[in-house]
């Protein structure tokens, strides 16, 4: 299971500013899953949609199981600077096939997995601030039990390590919840910051919360005062659409530049733009 967004860092100042959530699921032998298996959602901010279910997506010639859902900034905005969503649905514990017979085998290595729940405090562990915790499922309560969930073989063939709540596992492989999370900044351009970093550039970013995180996608870094002689040029001059924590910006320039006092502008849409002076090196 996967789980990406066409745009992260979207404009809090408003309500209504909306990304795509797309999710592709295969099944243990990387091929696609049954039409109409259904992902469920759940997000600590904002609004998502409840589930969608797979269809097949065309890849050229080929058919990909996934399914994709409408995320909408709105209250609650999370006073942390991050909105956690997880994705989930029914499944098995991932293993590793050793004898590639296409099923799981007694012995094979694979990932227990417990009772799921949503990290909002990105602590990894379940605690009072996460306020979603699921004890049940659309089948049932597979795979959750009371002892430990061991750390995940490096043998077996996973990009992320699924959270359980501590003690949930049962130590035996079988059906579980397969999870997912992705995070987006509470990006508010009316917080929008810049400060100078010596012989680099600029940062750039929002506050207005305690974690800084990523400017608004579509933020625009540009130099307003290049000085006679020199050419100066802001790389990257756009804030693009995935970034979650405060972007660097190059700021270079060419001729009769060095020790020359630049001012550089961040900018989104008709919010008030912010400056820092910059010395050119």
């Amino acid at each position: 299971m996967s789980i990406s967004s066409t745009k992260y860092n979207l404009d809090w100042g408003l309500d209504g500013d909306t990304t795509t959530i797309q999710i592709f699921i295969a099944d243990t032998a990387g091929n696609p899953v049954p039409d109409g298996s259904i992902v469920q959602f759940s997000s600590e901010g904002g609004q998502v949609e409840t589930s969608c279910k797979t269809s097949g997506v065309k890849s050229g010639t080929s058919t990909i199981s996934g399914c994709s859902v409408t995320f909408n900034t709105q209250d609650f905005r999370p006073l942390d600077g991050k909105v956690t969503i997880i994705a989930w649905m029914d499944g098995e514990e991932a293993y590793r096939d050793v004898n590639g017979n296409g099923r799981y085998d007694a012995g094979e290595p694979f990932i227990d997995s417990g009772r799921i729940f949503r990290d909002d405090d990105n602590s990894l562990n379940v605690s009072p601030a996460d306020e979603l915790v699921i004890d049940t499922t659309l089948t049932g309560t597979p795979g959750i039990g009371s002892a430990a969930c061991d750390t995940a073989p490096a043998s077996v063939n996973v990009n992320e390590i699924p959270l359980s709540v501590a003690g949930t596992c049962d130590g035996v492989w079988g059906k579980t919840l397969i999870r997912r999370t992705v995070t987006f900044p509470v990006s508010d351009p009316r917080h929008l910051q810049i400060a100078a970093i010596p012989n680099i550039g600029v940062v750039v970013g929002t506050g207005g919360s305690s974690v800084p995180v990523a400017a608004p996608a579509g933020t625009t870094v540009s130099v307003l005062n290049a000085p006679s002689g020199c050419t100066v040029v802001v790389s990257p001059a756009t804030v693009g659409n995935t970034e979650i924590d405060p972007t660097v910006h190059k700021v270079v320039g060419t001729g009769t530049c060095s020790g020359q006092v630049v001012l550089v502008e961040a900018k989104f849409g008709s919010y008030s733009p912010v400056s820092a002076s910059y010395t050119l090196p």
